[in-house]
């Protein structure tokens, strides 16, 4: 398994929104993985919003 997962699961993310795949992609920031990313990567994250400073708005 993919350690991503337990990741996701310490983060407290709900089993439902175990999804693997595109954090920056308009079809997918309705379903939280912004705010996800930014809790377990937030130094990927700034470095993210650095390029895309909209992302801090959707998170």
């Amino acid at each position: 398994m993919n350690p991503v997962y337990a990741t996701l699961r310490e983060l407290g993310v709900p089993a439902r929104q175990h999804r693997f795949s595109h954090f920056i992609d308009g079809s997918h920031l309705d379903r939280g993985r912004l705010p996800w990313l930014r809790r377990g990567s937030p130094t990927l994250f700034e470095q993210l919003a650095d390029t895309l400073p909209s992302i801090r708005q959707l998170s």
